[in-house]
């Protein structure tokens, strides 16, 4: 759920001895400091659009579950699946249906042993590593094996494009864009001046080209040029209309980049008034990374670190000294990969409370209650006035999780092994194997 209140909303949360912690929202911030101040609470705040939780409801299919004529019943199986994710439908070797989970070795019975070592960082996408079901290793079992690389399939340069609904109910397009690539090198100064575009009223940067003073510029401008006269310090333009130079308002600063991104959006700003090739990047920079970056104080906007969900482009390279590195774009050239879907709402998954959300003095809140704690979920009641102010939230699928996967797809040679084996009854669909042929 999302607030969508004309005030911000706060989040109190203070930890009872026994390690339960007790959650209370409200919209006087002055209440939850005064409570603050005579325990060891925290306050978070919460602005308008922004998730604050989750409500328990009944657990239905999203829309409308039909078929066309013709269809079989695999088109409803197909829904259903697809809905749920991580699930799968087949017929076992003694022909009953099943329809389950696919194991993922948290979901069955031979992880059990492990799950009280688990933390966090256990449920990290990691498909490097696994234990495998079986292993076909055994010359005697395997009659016949062959592989085929697919070298077309490496990718260096991914770009996955989705779509986010503004504040104000736009849809907005946003990408991520990770490249490997080697980083530039940082540190450069760059001679420019600062004004906000009318088109977008974001603050960009511009490098005028430098003379000694306004006598040596040329006898006629470029319209969109401008020039500086290093001894008056005073910016110029060419006024197309009376044919003339133009003093600005603007003024040259020295920015010095700490950032490999600031330093392609400034290399590119330096290129563009001398018609030079600015870099393969800086194309998307010129408009994106002024949303992002302050660059005359040199770091990210307050508004980015706080919500970085809610940001419409992000840039990143790969350029560590590991296994990648080889498929760089230094060492076998350019190849993308473009990835395009709606439902993917936002560039970074928000950090959302993980608390059930129960109206106070509702017909099911007691129920509600004792079922989350029975469940050890975190939750807190509000009040009906909160309560009607909540909305149907959920940025919950990332371009950066995606951007793993792409990741992950496309650096491999996507081997397509085929055997011709013993039967092995035991094996299901979607188990994962281990082949070893010289």
């Amino acid at each position: 759920m999302k607030w969508t209140g004309s005030t911000p909303l706060y989040l109190y949360q203070e930890p009872a001895a026994d390690g339960t912690i007790y959650n209370s929202f409200s919209t006087n911030y002055n209440e939850l400091a005064a409570r603050q101040a005579q325990g060891h609470g925290t306050i978070k705040e919460f602005s308008y659009g922004q998730d604050i939780g989750y409500i328990l409801t009944d657990f239905v299919y999203p829309g409308e579950l039909v078929g066309n004529a013709g269809d079989t019943v695999v088109t409803i199986l197909d829904q259903i699946k697809n809905t749920l994710g991580n699930y799968e439908y087949f017929y076992d070797v003694d022909g009953n249906f099943r329809f389950q989970e696919i194991k993922n070795y948290l979901n069955i019975s031979y992880s059990t042993f492990l799950i009280n070592e688990m933390n966090i960082d256990n449920y990290l996408v990691d498909y490097t590593n696994g234990r495998s079901v079986y292993t076909f290793k055994d010359a005697d079992i395997i009659q016949s094996y062959s592989n085929s690389p697919q070298y077309q399939q490496i990718k260096n340069d991914f770009l996955v494009w989705g779509k986010r609904t503004s504040i104000d109910g736009n849809d907005v397009p946003i990408r991520y864009h990770l490249a490997i690539d080697n980083k530039p090198t940082i540190g450069n100064s760059y001679k420019v001046f600062f004004f906000i575009d009318p088109d977008d009223g974001i603050t960009k940067a511009k490098k005028p080209v430098e003379f000694a003073s306004k006598s040596l510029f040329p006898d006629k401008g470029e319209a969109g040029i401008y020039y500086y006269a290093a001894d008056t310090g005073i910016i110029y333009k060419w006024a197309t209309d009376v044919k003339d130079y133009e003093t600005t308002p603007y003024t040259i600063e020295t920015v010095k980049a700490t950032d490999y991104r600031t330093e392609l959006y400034m290399a590119g700003v330096a290129s563009e008034p001398f018609g030079l090739d600015s870099n393969y990047y800086y194309t998307e920079l010129k408009n994106e990374w002024p949303k992002l970056y302050d660059m005359r104080n040199q770091k990210f906007f307050e508004g980015v670190i706080d919500q970085p969900s809610d940001v419409d482009f992000f840039l990143d390279f790969i350029d560590t000294p590991t296994a990648i590195s080889e498929f760089s774009v230094q060492n076998i050239g350019r190849r993308t990969t473009t990835l395009v879907d709606d439902s993917i709402n936002c560039i970074f998954e928000p950090d959302n409370p993980d608390i059930v959300i129960i109206e106070a003095g509702s017909e099911d809140a007691d129920s509600m209650q004792r079922e989350c704690e029975a469940r050890k979920q975190e939750y807190a009641q509000v009040r009906s006035e909160i309560y009607a102010m909540l909305l149907n939230g959920g940025a919950l699928r990332s371009a950066y999780d995606e951007i793993k996967k792409e990741l992950y797809q496309y650096t491999n040679y996507n081997e397509q092994i085929s055997l011709t084996t013993l039967p092995i009854y035991y094996l299901e669909p979607n188990v994962r194997i281990t082949v070893r042929d010289n």
